[in-house]
């Protein structure tokens, strides 16, 4: 149990290009630099320093001299280089976050921590690659699932606040955070007719096989590969009839918690973020759990 681990920078990042492009966000007519909701962009910083995880999509830690923390999320290469982009959608996670944020300020009930964004950039001119700045999130990292030295009281308290967290996800307005999502970077969400037939699981096996294909041609295939999805789609669960949203990627580690209440106070990577079948994000987050089983 830790806060999050902060190095000197490993992947390059052209500081001098991103203070210029800073500097100018708020009046920019780019169509390719998006601000967020009720947006604050920093234009000087103190330190810059690189998150030890984030390795996917290179993290960076921002202080200005104020003493307000951001957080810079990149792709790892331009988009011309990504064999699968879904998997390092860092605009589709500004998106998200934002629409949620959006959501969250209009409800009077259960909301989702999610750090605030305030800026995306998807000119890889500018820096030269796609990339977006949030809020730092000044919580602790749990990265074993089995919690092991926290007293059992403090581990139910944070397995109540992330077991209350992903229930508010899933209860979120998918409708509603759909309008709130540009059509060009969500087409799939236009149709809900079409959303509401198809099956999650079916979709991430249909991903699953255009990156093996794309991956077969420089190295040897995965033995079964083609037998092992052929079952997955068969007996695969159907999505429920209510369009549910779902994390996608809720690991322990990609949940911040506040160490005095115990209780989440970020979820971070929303890059894998689409409508589907809840039960994923259950299993993912309790699939090393011992408290679950206890």
């Amino acid at each position: 149990m830790s806060a999050p681990e902060l190095t000197d920078i490993r992947s390059p990042l052209d500081i001098n290009k991103l203070k210029d492009l800073l500097a100018s966000a708020t009046t920019s007519q780019s169509s390719k630099v998006v601000l967020g909701h009720k947006a604050t962009v920093p234009t000087t910083f103190s330190e810059i320093k690189q998150f030890t995880f984030g390795q996917s999509n290179p993290t960076y830690f921002l202080s200005t001299p104020e003493g307000k923390n951001y957080v810079l999320r990149r792709k790892p290469s331009p988009n011309s280089k990504l064999i699968s982009k879904s998997a390092h959608a860092v605009e589709r996670e500004f998106f998200i976050l934002n629409a949620i944020n959006i959501l969250n300020s209009e409800s009077d009930n259960l909301t989702v921590p999610v750090p605030k964004v305030h800026l995306l950039c998807e000119d890889e001119s500018q820096i030269g690659y796609v990339f977006y700045i949030m809020d730092y999130v000044n919580g602790i990292q749990i990265k074993n699932p089995s919690m092991p030295g926290i007293e059992e009281s403090d581990q139910k308290q944070y397995w109540k606040s992330i077991i209350e967290t992903i229930a508010a996800i899933h209860l979120l307005n998918v409708e509603k955070l759909i309008s709130l999502l540009p059509k060009s970077h969500f087409p799939q969400f236009q149709n809900i007719e079409k959303l509401k037939s198809t099956s999650y699981f079916a979709r991430q096996i249909k991903t699953l096989n255009n990156i093996h294909n794309l991956q077969s041609q420089h190295v040897p295939p995965i033995p079964d590969f083609d037998k092992i999805t052929g079952w997955l789609q068969k007996y695969a669960p159907q999505d429920p009839d209510k369009l549910t949203l779902i994390h996608g990627d809720l690991k322990i580690d990609n949940i911040l918690f506040d160490p005095k209440s115990k209780t989440v106070c970020g979820v971070l990577d929303w890059e894998l973020t689409t409508v589907g079948n809840p039960l994923f994000d259950w299993l993912i987050s309790y699939k090393h759990s011992s408290y679950l089983t206890n």
